[in-house]
């Protein structure tokens, strides 16, 4: 009468399937990058901190990734 349609959960499972791995990837990217910086608080090498500090910026693009496709902003 009113051709009200709705959508069905199975219609966007694709959507709703990567939506919860990448927010398990961003739990995941954030424990890595908590460890990459407590490494970089321990370590006086010069040649380590190089090696931790491009780790640890290359951790930061993964995490801004999954922040745009979840739509989330990341404030730090």
């Amino acid at each position: 009468m009113h051709k009200i349609s709705t959508t069905l959960e199975e219609d966007n499972m694709q959507t709703t399937i990567l939506g919860g791995i990448y927010h398990l990837k961003k739990h995941k990217v954030k424990r890595v990058l908590n460890n990459i910086r407590k490494q970089l608080l321990e370590t006086s090498i010069p040649d380590d901190e190089e090696i931790l500090l491009s780790q640890y910026i290359h951790m930061k693009k993964v995490e801004k990734v999954i922040a745009d496709y979840l739509g989330i902003v990341i404030v730090e």
